[in-house]
């Protein structure tokens, strides 16, 4: 799925989520959490378990990651703030270079430049932050300063429908609706399946509040998650202060077993909603294939890079490769890149014959091409890329 006149040019395809702790997740050694896309994205991936942030704040750090740079030279430095309009960011370097560029969801931009390079924006995170409004006369009432205390959050933990559950399911409508409109179009006949195509889908969840749409999978993790209980305060005024929950004294054990079961859930539903964009881009596909993402029936290589991420903490290395993405013989091959902010990875597929597996690095890049040929859900691939080497 590439132009004619510039066959190397691959879809990339950007998933990230909120608060999701690198350990939260099966291929991280989580005995709890149910995450099979996430899973097999780590399994057919790589994943980088020294993944820092720029900035240990929201919108710094995102807007760190959009333009490559570190928040004293975006100027982003504290929460609030955001890349000065016109800011050079990848998406707008991807424009340039022929891309159409598609956000869903989250990015927080807060100032009068909304888009930042993106062509288009699915979702209801497209807001300015009204403290930005140029030459503003009068103020405009907001909420609170400050978010309220954690222990707050953590006692009204519990099923619901918050709104971040409905952002989230906004914002993947719309990347549903536009793969669709990029790759069919079967109303108007004007599908662009040979412009290549940069896709962020960005979520809130599992950021709190804790109250998952899914009563069931709050039940399912109620007696099963361990809540953690009898640390140390951390030496911070903020973290240690306003967001210290201590069980028997802000809050009772069984309200932290509530918060950790809301928090799971919700990382189960992510995980759903990302399998969901990834199923719609292989019902796009032009290629035939045979079986599901854990059952393809294909040949292909693919060349593994890193890519740095804001998420928190560190992850199990997984190294692997197989992919859904090369057609049979003669047909043009369907091309994905993929990064995830959870399962920190980022993959290029391309019909290619049998060969040695090999693998390089360099102080910035590491990469691992390999062939492989799979077979009703079986793999053939080196040793070395069995999970924890």
């Amino acid at each position: 799925m590439n132009t004619p006149s510039r066959p190397n040019r691959p879809h990339v395809l950007f998933l990230m989520d909120d608060e999701h702790r690198a350990d939260a997740a099966g291929y991280a050694g989580d005995p709890v959490a149910r995450t099979p896309v996430l899973d097999e994205l780590a399994r057919t991936g790589v994943v980088f378990t020294n993944a820092y942030t720029a900035a240990p704040i929201c919108i710094p750090a995102r807007q760190s990651l959009a333009a490559g740079q570190f928040p004293h030279t975006t100027g982003c430095e504290r929460y609030g703030e955001d890349l000065p309009p016109g800011h050079m960011t990848f998406a707008r370097r991807f424009a340039q270079y022929g891309y159409q560029t598609v956000a869903c969801g989250k990015l927080h931009h807060a100032g009068v430049d909304q888009m930042q390079g993106w062509l288009r924006r699915y979702g209801a995170d497209i807001a300015m932050d009204p403290g930005l409004v140029p030459g503003r006369v009068e103020p405009m009432p907001v909420p609170m300063d400050l978010k309220w205390p954690q222990d707050k959050e953590v006692r009204r933990a519990g099923p619901g429908r918050a709104s971040h559950e409905i952002d989230d399911e906004y914002a993947v409508q719309g990347a549903l609706d536009y793969l669709d409109r990029h790759f069919v179009d079967s109303g108007y006949d004007r599908a662009l399946p040979d412009t290549p195509l940069l896709l962020k889908v960005s979520l809130n969840q599992p950021h709190y509040p804790y109250i998952p749409a899914r009563a069931d999978r709050f039940d399912y993790y109620l007696n099963r998650v361990a809540p953690y209980t009898g640390q140390s305060l951390f030496d911070h005024p903020f973290l240690g202060g306003a967001c210290r929950v201590r069980a028997g004294e802000e809050v009772s054990e069984r309200d932290l077993r509530r918060a950790t079961a809301a928090y799971y859930a919700m990382v189960e539903t992510t995980d759903e909603r990302f399998g969901r964009v990834l199923d719609a881009i292989r019902h796009a596909a032009r290629t035939p294939t045979a079986g599901s993402s854990s059952t393809p029936a294909t040949t292909a290589r693919c060349s593994v890079s890193t890519v740095s991420s804001r998420s928190r903490g560190s992850s199990r290395a997984v190294c692997g490769c197989r992919s859904s993405c090369a057609g049979p013989a003669g047909s043009r091959p369907a091309r994905w890149t993929e990064t995830s902010a959870s399962a920190i990875y980022l993959r290029r597929c391309a019909s290619w014959p049998a060969s040695t597996c090999r693998s390089a690095s360099t102080a910035a890049v590491s990469y691992r091409s390999c062939p492989v040929t799979t077979r009703a859900g079986t793999t053939r691939r080196s040793q070395s890329s069995r999970p924890g080497t």
